[in-house]
Parts: structure tokens; sequence; C-alpha cells
């Protein structure tokens, strides 16, 4: 029973590689036809595109390639715009503060990102930056300490965040910020202002994946990206032990 088990086995294996293989070789040959009869501005962008295929730091499939190229130039789903300056970290404005919210926001402007702060809470409410594919530089070793913020008022402390159940939260990211805007920039992230709680199986999990997407894949497959991202609060969040809220969860 068990060498007929191992012998239809590799059979079934091989036909499984082989459709696989078949199917990357369809998809190509698909791409390659339609890429000799495009203009010569979308061909640099398509090589762009493929050329990113095979860089592994940016974790791309070739599945991802064609999606990505039939959503561009043919489907309705994507949309092209025009930024409203090549120096700002906003896409769309600095975002503004709702009626009887979380009080004045301090907008912090560093190397790589803005991040909209309220003193009231002790909590950044928005960070805002750009990642853009062609701007790549392998980054610097992580740093090893938080820092408080002398700029702001609350003057959260690294050792705030001690025995409280929390994590110390980047809103905007250490690996993304370090390989498009050096090691200052990347330092500046482990500043207390760009820092918000979250539950470990939150930081290290799903959002600690999407960081990682932001910095790699989606600008490899897009070109850049603009980010805006903050903490959500709920009606009666919980506190660290100095009394800074807690967010129910960032998004």
């Amino acid at each position: 029973m068990t060498r007929r088990s191992k012998s239809t086995s590799f059979p079934k294996a091989f036909r499984r590689t082989r459709g696989f293989v078949v199917a990357n070789l369809l998809l190509w040959g698909v791409i390659g036809g339609w890429y000799g009869f495009q203009p010569e501005s979308r061909q640099r962008e398509v090589s762009r595109l493929v050329t990113n295929l095979f860089d592994t730091r940016k974790q791309i499939s070739a599945f991802d390639v064609g999606r990505d190229l039939w959503q561009l130039y043919y489907g309705e789903d994507f949309v092209r715009g025009s930024p409203p300056g090549a120096d700002t970290y906003f896409y769309g404005g600095v975002p503004q503060p709702s009626p009887g919210g979380a009080g004045p926001v301090r907008v912090l402007f560093n190397s790589g990102y803005a991040v909209g702060y309220s003193e009231a809470l002790g909590n950044p409410l928005w960070v805002a930056y750009r990642l853009r594919d062609l701007d790549w530089q392998e980054p610097a070793p992580r740093p090893e300490e938080f820092r408080m913020d002398k700029r702001t008022a609350a003057r959260v402390e690294p050792d705030d965040y001690t025995r409280s159940g929390y994590d110390r939260g980047h809103m905007a990211p250490n690996y993304g910020i370090a390989t498009r805007f050096g090691r200052q920039a990347q330092e500046e992230t482990f500043l207390m202002s760009n820092i918000s709680p979250q539950k470990h199986g939150l930081n290290a999990g799903v959002w600690k994946t999407l960081e990682q997407r932001i910095a790699t894949n989606y600008p490899g497959r897009f070109g850049e990206v603009w980010v805006l991202a903050g903490p959500v609060f709920a009606a009666r969040p919980e506190r660290l032990k100095n009394a800074w809220p807690c967010p129910r969860r960032s998004s």
C-alpha cells in the first residue's frame, strides 16, 4: 500500500507543477505579445513593474503583475491621479480636525513623514507619508531606543508604556521610512509623537504585514503610495498609567 501511494503521488505532483509552469508561460506569452504593441511611455512603466517582480525584497508575484496591468489599463477600479505637489506628504491636503474632537492638533514635520499630534490625548491622531519605488535604499539597523519628542507639551516618555500591556506601535513605519529617506528619518519614527498604544497581536501581526506591503509590494507595483494612517478611539478607551488613552485599533 505504501509503495502504491508513493508511485501514484509522483505523477499528481508532476501534473500540478507542469500546470503551474504552463500557466505562467501562457501569462508571460500574452503579456509579451501585448507589450510589443504599446507606446514607449507605457513600455517604460511595464518594464519597471516586471523588473520589480524579480526583486525579492518587493514580494511581487507574476499574478500581481498580470492583474495590475489589466486593472491599470483596462479595468474600471484603478483611478490614476495627479498629486498636488512633488514635495508634499499629503495627497489631498492636511487632515482637518472634526468639531468637538481631540482639541487643537499640532502638525509636526519630520524628514520622511508628518504627524498630526493631540496634546490633550498625548497621542498622534494621524500620520501622512509618501513612498516611491525608485527612492529605495538599504536601511540601517533598527534603532534600539524610543525618544520623547521635545516639540510636544505632553512629553510622553517611552517608559509610560512599561508593564502597560501595550506595545509602542509605530504610525509612520520604521522600515518604509528608512528605505526611502535614510537614517535620520528612520530615527525620527522612534519619536513618541509617532507612537500609539497597540496590543501585541495587532502590532506584530496584521499591522506589521500591512506595513511591509506598503513599503515593498505596493510601491513596486504602483510606483508610489500615499498613506494616511491613525488610531481609532473608543468612547471610553483604556489608559496608560500616565492617563494617556489607548485607541481601540489603528487603521
